[in-house]
């Protein structure tokens, strides 16, 4: 029951990332951003596998 909210785990990450964006007024400071877009995406793409094969 549990396994199909795993996708959820990563949501803060998101989160913080949105205010570190809408913070900042320099574009070449949003560089550092991507990868930890990239990474979040990809964690929560493979949580949510997880959970659907769990479930």
């Amino acid at each position: 029951m549990v396994a199909k909210w795993l996708f959820l785990l990563p949501l803060p990450v998101p989160i913080m990332h949105l205010s570190r964006v809408w913070s900042n007024h320099e574009p070449r400071l949003l560089d550092p951003q991507l990868k930890t877009l990239a990474l979040t995406t990809f964690l929560t793409a493979i949580l949510f596998s997880l959970g659907l094969i769990l479930a």
